[in-house]
């Protein structure tokens, strides 16, 4: 499911369940891309819910076995950054423009 992305986009992932908390976490990830739609598109960042009977595909297990939670996949299809809480989105623009490919991006 997600390979479809590598090389096009970054991914915000939230593999989660159906809990009130999931729930809220999704809604301030929502609310984050609402109000950062300029910048997440110049970073070629998309956002995409998993449910656990969606999950699929070569990060499968490492996404199970971690749990639920946010993770940030990178251009290659790895994942770069994991988190419980909405930490990650709170640092996410400063947390891509580190990395190496972003950074090339940017002296071009």
């Amino acid at each position: 499911m997600l390979e479809k992305y590598k090389w096009d986009k970054r991914l915000v992932v939230h593999y989660r369940d159906n809990s009130d908390e999931h729930q809220n976490i999704q809604k301030y990830i929502n609310d984050f891309f609402k109000k950062n739609q300029k910048d997440t598109h110049e970073r070629k960042l998309e956002s995409i819910e998993l449910f656990e009977s969606k999950v699929a595909g070569n990060l499968a297990f490492t996404i199970t076995e971690n749990g639920y939670g946010i993770y940030l996949i990178g251009l290659d299809g790895s994942i770069k950054k994991y988190s419980q809480n909405t930490d990650i989105i709170d640092n996410l623009f400063n947390i891509i423009d580190a990395m190496p490919m972003r950074r090339r991006h940017l002296n071009q």
